[in-house]
C-alpha cells in the first residue's frame, strides 16, 4: 500500500482530502495494471459502488449525456482557429476564448472572438494576465527537469522586468 500523500492541482474543484482519497485508488489501480492508468480502466473501477472513485462521476445517463454534449461544445470551441491579417503577416490564431465578461453581479464566463479581445481593453488585460497565469503554471508542471532551467530563467526575468 502506498502512502503517498495526494493534493489537488491548483484551480481544481476537488477538495484536499477528495484529491487524497482519489489520488489513492488511482494509485492503486495503476499498482494493479503494471504502472499503467487510463480513463477505460479508471471507469471499470468506478463503476463499482463500493470504489472511491464512484462519487466523483455522474452516473445518470441524461445528466451525463448533457455534460458531455457541454464538453464537446467547449473543445470545439478551443478546436477552431482564425487567421488575423495583423501588419504585413496573416496569423493564425485561436478563434475563440474563454474570459469573463459583464459587469459586478452579471458577471460570467463564455467564449469572446479574439479578434474582439484584441480589440477592448479590459479584455486583452485579462486575456494577458491568464496568459503569465498559464505560464507560470507552466512552469510548476515542468519544474522537476533540469533540462528546462535555461527555459524558467528566460521566464523569470522576463516576468521580473
Amino acid at each position: 500500500m502506498n502512502s503517498r500523500k495526494y493534493t489537488p492541482v491548483k484551480g481544481s474543484i476537488l477538495s484536499e482530502e477528495e484529491a487524497h482519497i482519489y489520488g489513492t485508488r488511482l494509485s492503486e489501480i495503476e499498482e494493479e495494471n503494471n504502472g499503467v492508468l487510463t480513463p477505460d480502466l479508471v471507469l471499470q473501477d468506478a463503476a463499482n459502488e463500493a470504489s472511491p472513485l464512484h462519487e466523483y462521476f455522474e452516473w445518470d445517463d441524461e445528466q451525463a449525456a448533457h455534460r458531455y454534449r457541454k464538453s464537446q461544445a467547449g473543445y470545439l470551441l478551443r478546436s477552431i482557429n482564425v487567421v488575423l491579417e495583423r501588419g504585413d503577416q496573416p496569423e493564425e490564431v485561436r478563434a475563440f476564448v474563454n474570459l469573463q465578461y459583464g459587469k459586478d453581479e452579471n458577471t460570467q464566463r463564455g467564449y469572446i472572438s479574439t479578434e474582439y479581445v484584441l480589440s477592448d481593453v479590459e479584455l486583452r488585460k485579462q486575456m494577458v494576465e491568464i496568459a503569465l497565469k498559464d505560464l507560470e503554471a507552466w512552469r510548476r508542471k515542468y519544474a522537476q527537469y533540469s533540462e528546462l532551467a535555461e527555459y524558467f530563467a528566460i521566464i523569470d526575468r522576463r516576468i521580473a522586468a
